[in-house]
């Protein structure tokens, strides 16, 4: 009676490990790859795409539409060109990162729950002092 309670209070224990260690690890590394590789990427990136992409854009549209308005009141082009380029990079990136993390936590969970499944495989019919043994010769 005694061995099948701590079996079960072990797969228990090991299981809600598991799920408390994937909610963290989820949430940091979400975290932390957002803040710094997602933002340095989209920053170069973004750079690099609106130089190319508004200077076209606009050049055409000052260029057809605006070119007499903008000859006397050229610091308004100015300012129409900084602000489209602020507004394109703060949506592209809220976009980007709202993309980045929906495909990384799902992948992730996904890739870390195999990863415990497996583990879990090996070591769920053995009692704590056996897992904790195991683990220190492994590591």
């Amino acid at each position: 009676f005694l061995v099948e309670l701590l079996e079960k209070y072990w797969e228990e224990f090991l299981e809600k490990l598991i799920e408390e260690f994937l909610e963290k690890f989820l949430e940091e590394f979400l975290e932390k790859f957002i803040e710094e590789f997602l933002e340095e990427f989209l920053e170069e990136f973004l750079k690099e795409f609106l130089k190319e992409f508004l200077k076209e854009l606009l050049e055409e549209f000052l260029e057809e539409f605006l070119e007499e308005f903008l000859e006397e009141f050229s610091l308004l082009g100015e300012f129409l060109e900084k602000f489209l380029e602020e507004f394109l990079k703060e949506f592209l990136k809220e976009f980007l990162k709202e993309l980045l993390e929906e495909f990384l936590e799902e992948y992730l969970e996904e890739f870390l729950e195999e990863c415990l499944e497996e583990f879990l495989e090996e070591f769920s019919d053995k009692f704590p002092v056996e897992f904790v043994e195991e683990l220190c010769r492994n590591s």
